[in-house]
């Protein structure tokens, strides 16, 4: 046992299991079945080290897991696909033992956005915010998640809360502008809701960012343009066309608009 503990801990996971799996049956030693899940997570032999786990768990009373039992079982959780929500949750009481831990859970949230499971991404983020984890650049990156799950109204309270903690944040207004046209709550832009903050966009958009968010920008001025055409406003309207074509030449929208003017 203490020869495999000693080869877990030289991450020499391929003996560790073959040396603790040798031991034989009469040998008593629940630690044996924790050092076993730990170094069959590090192989992805998830099937045996969830069995293993559980055994563990099952075993030794609660008052005497580690972070590492909630690190570890929350990643079997996740990992397998058994229950990722569980899983976070695991992972969460790994936190509330040692918060250097919170890594674990950015990790995750990192994973699943760039694997376009960005509800999943979203779900780490409010684990994060109940461990009182979540600062600006946390809630942007859960507001994104909510927005390309399309889950725009959820996006959409994100970015509300971000423009209130960040009020010169240009990216928050522009995607609460986009929540507001997803949520069709103004489809004819009759009301402009969206309209405030494309205009606060185009404001706080300056300097070098001017030409890293053209496209953005173009963005922001064919909506004006269409809002102020709806309003019967025409020279409004062509201004703003005019202003997306100098951010965006190729501008289909921006083109046609002015081309039915002349």
């Amino acid at each position: 046992f203490r020869y495999g503990a000693f080869l877990f801990l030289a991450k020499n996971d391929d003996k560790a299991i073959e040396v603790l799996n040798s031991l034989p049956p009469a040998y008593q030693n629940d630690f044996k079945y924790r050092l076993l899940a730990y170094s069959q997570v590090q192989k992805q032999m998830f099937t045996e080290g969830m069995a293993n786990m559980k055994l563990f768990m099952t075993k030794i009373d609660s008052s005497k897991y580690l972070a590492s039992d909630y690190e570890y079982y929350g990643r079997l959780l996740i990992e397998s696909g058994q229950d990722t929500s569980l899983g976070l949750l695991q992972l969460g009481k790994a936190v509330d033992k040692d918060s250097t831990k919170i890594t674990l859970l950015t990790d995750f949230a990192k994973r699943f956005f760039d694997a376009k499971r960005y509800l999943r991404a979203a779900e780490v983020y409010d684990v994060l915010a109940s461990k009182g984890k979540r600062g600006p650049t946390e809630m942007y990156i859960q507001g994104q998640a909510y927005f390309f799950g399309k889950e725009y109204v959820k996006a959409d309270t994100m970015f509300t809360r971000l423009m209130a903690a960040q009020p010169t944040s240009f990216m928050a207004n522009l995607f609460k502008a986009r929540c507001i046209i997803y949520q069709k709550t103004d489809p004819d832009l009759i009301k402009g809701l969206a309209k405030p903050y494309y205009e606060k966009f185009t404001l706080l958009v300056t300097g070098e960012n001017v030409d890293k968010y053209k496209k953005q920008l173009a963005e922001a001025y064919v909506y004006l343009g269409t809002y102020y055409g709806r309003r019967k406003d025409i020279p409004q309207a062509e201004a703003a066309f005019k202003k997306a074509l100098e951010f965006d030449p190729t501008n289909k929208t921006a083109k046609e608009a002015l081309s039915d003017k002349k």
